[in-house]
């Protein structure tokens, strides 16, 4: 028997625009089935209280069928429909009452549908497709599932942002950006065989008090946000969405900002005249610097940072010349410490810097 598992999330229109249609994708040598809709979402709670808008509600309830003109959701709580038809229903019911339309278009979210769909096989002689299905997506498994939407959605957004530039949010596919992630299971024919299942993640944002003064400290002072800061902060936002290839990316920037900056100080403060540095500078790349010569110029201390921004700037190397992505960056086991020592790198070097009298802010 073969089972047809969806995995679709839901991306707010003004920021994400797929084009509708049915695509082959292919991730780590396994071809995905992706759907692309405009759809409308209708949540009930939005149009309970009002007599016309729970009428409206219940009425196109009960027009829905799933696969037809509808996306299966989460049951009670909202209606996903394909635009066309919401908005061909809209007019049908409200040709004479424009205000009661406005109204309903309003409540509406209009988002962008993508599914990808994986097909599984199995022997239904030996288990239940139901018992097959739990056991398929146990703890585990959810993640696995979870892990190849995001893999797959990062790759198709790549392709519409590169044909669709300029005219393209710079947004990263991203679990704050989404208003949902569900899956369900069907069969062959479309049948539906499971409820609808939410995907839930870690919203949770921390509010720090500390960080309103330090902002004020900066305005005060008229001060520009050093621009390795800026990157490590970038590298640490695109870890914690999985990107690890853009977390590397700007981890990288941030250093080829600061080491040089360092590193010409510190020569210069020992007399080394301007035109040795510009020929040392022409010569010696930034993985010779941070491997070789920041362990000649910082205390030990620091020396055990050295060896993850070592391998930090040689998967940006792998990156930028031999185009691995994600499927191969995710097999590291401690990208989230190279980041760190990569952002203990920069501080010590202004620590240092500021020791030294070495000049490396702006």
């Amino acid at each position: 028997m073969k089972l047809i598992e969806h995995t679709y999330g839901l991306f707010p229109h003004k920021y994400f625009v797929f084009p509708n249609g049915n695509f082959n994708i292919n991730i780590s040598n396994c071809n995905y089935k992706i759907e692309c809709r405009t759809v409308a979402v209708l949540r009930r709670d939005s149009f309970e209280g009002i007599e016309e808008l729970s009428s409206f509600f219940s009425k196109i309830e009960d027009m829905k069928e799933e696969f037809v003109n509808s996306i299966p959701s989460i049951e009670k709580e909202e209606l996903i429909f394909y635009l066309e038809f919401f908005e061909n229903i809209l007019s049908k019911l409200y040709s004479k009452d424009d205000s009661a339309k406005k109204t309903i278009i309003r409540l509406a979210q209009i988002n962008c549908y993508l599914d990808v769909m994986q097909e599984h096989e199995f022997e239904e002689s030996n288990i239940d497709k139901i018992e097959y299905i739990n056991k398929l997506r146990d703890e585990e498994g959810i993640k696995k599932a979870k892990k190849i939407f995001f893999n797959t959605a990062k790759k198709f957004h790549e392709y519409v942002l590169v044909l669709r530039a300029p005219y393209e949010k710079l947004l990263d596919i991203s679990y704050l950006n989404m208003n949902g992630v569900r899956g369900f299971f069907c069969l062959e024919d479309g049948i539906r065989i499971t409820k609808v299942r939410r995907f839930l993640f870690d919203h949770f944002s921390p509010y720090t008090k500390e960080i309103e003064p330090q902002i004020q400290t900066f305005l005060d002072k008229k001060m520009d946000m050093p621009l390795e800061d800026i990157f490590i902060a970038k590298a640490k936002t695109y870890l914690r969405l999985n990107n690890y290839a853009m977390a590397i990316i700007h981890a990288v920037i941030a250093l080829e900002v600061i080491v040089p900056r360092y590193i010409n100080g510190y020569l210069k403060m020992n007399d080394i005249n301007k035109q040795a540095i510009e020929d040392f500078n022409n010569k010696f790349g930034l993985s010779v610097r941070v491997k070789a010569l920041l362990k000649l110029m910082l205390p030990s201390t620091y020396h055990d940072l050295i060896p993850n921004v070592g391998s930090a700037i040689k998967h940006r190397n792998k990156i930028m010349h031999e185009g691995i992505g994600n499927d191969s960056l995710e097999k590291i086991d401690n990208m989230k410490d190279i980041i760190a020592d990569c952002e203990g790198l920069v501080n010590a070097l202004k620590i240092v810097g500021k020791e030294k009298g070495i000049f490396i802010d702006k």
